[in-house]
């Protein structure tokens, strides 16, 4: 129940992101959506105050790196 109502309050917003998915592919969109996990560890350090941020933010940055072959190179 909870599942339609949403749809129905957030109809624009739902074919909005399902339009980006056709128009980007779907390997696109789930790399584009994959740019969160750099700002979960800047705001990990920041709020949380986790240790190894120089380790986590570079892994996050060579995702990024991959987001980019993917983007640019990928078919």
């Amino acid at each position: 129940m909870f599942i339609l109502e949403f749809l129905k309050k957030e109809r624009r917003k739902t074919l909005v992101v399902g339009g980006v998915q056709v128009l980007m592919g779907y390997a696109h969109m789930l790399a584009f959506k994959r740019t969160s996990i750099l700002f979960a560890v800047i705001l990990g350090c920041l709020i949380l105050k986790e240790s190894s941020f120089k380790l986590r933010f570079s892994a996050a940055l060579f995702m990024l790196l991959g987001i980019f072959v993917i983007t640019f190179f990928g078919k």
